[in-house]
């Protein structure tokens, strides 16, 4: 049998559920823009990897925002915290969402900047709750001596070591998982729009 024979009685199986090229990066778009607005959704909380001195970082953070126009994502941080000291050496970072209901998974590969602070008020503005993880009297990752000391808060919030991270994607790829079939594709970007579209091997 031909292999493409082969091939065309899998997919005719009828529990394979194919999705094309545009429709895996369309589908991760969605996921990502959603996630953006709405708590709830799976893709909201990602681990975001940087390169640190000795080993790789990795964190789980909040996605706070989406440009679809220009393909950045946007995160908050403290300005003091580990992962700014390792994009200012590094700027290359990893992004990693899953959605255990849909079994998709996305990843994506960026260049990080941290917007300097006037770029950065816009957003302390819209932020209605959790100020005070921006506001802790010591960096984080600081040795304390006790629970007291490591949670203890400045005397007035204010947006002095509140910082926002935009990625800039430079590779997305998708993994769809199905018991019947997997697929994976990856997509690169220059210059903020996509240059190339490739399947790979799951």
């Amino acid at each position: 049998m031909h292999w493409l024979q082969g091939v065309s009685t899998f997919l005719d199986q009828g529990s394979f559920s194919f999705m094309s090229l545009q429709d895996l990066l369309s589908q991760a778009w969605e996921n990502i823009k959603s996630a953006a607005v709405d708590p709830s959704h799976p893709f909201r909380f990602l681990a975001f990897n940087t390169l640190g001195e000795v080993y790789p970082d990795t964190r789980m953070v909040v996605l706070r925002h989406f440009n679809p126009d220009a393909n950045q994502l946007f995160v908050f941080t403290d300005r003091r915290s580990e992962k700014v000291k390792h994009i200012k050496i590094d700027d290359r970072v990893s992004l990693l969402f899953y959605d255990q209901e849909r079994r998709v998974q996305v990843k994506c590969l960026a260049h990080a900047t941290l917007l300097s602070m006037p770029d950065s008020v816009p957003y302390w503005k819209r932020l209605k709750s959790g100020k005070e993880s921006y506001n802790t009297l010591h960096s984080p990752a600081t040795v304390a001596n006790s629970w007291e000391e490591a949670v203890a808060l400045k005397p007035t919030f204010d947006a002095e070591d509140f910082g926002v991270i935009r990625c800039d994607l430079d590779e997305l790829e998708v993994l769809q998982l199905q018991s019947s079939g997997h697929q994976r594709a990856r997509f690169t970007f220059l210059g903020g729009s996509l240059d190339a579209s490739e399947w790979l091997v799951p």
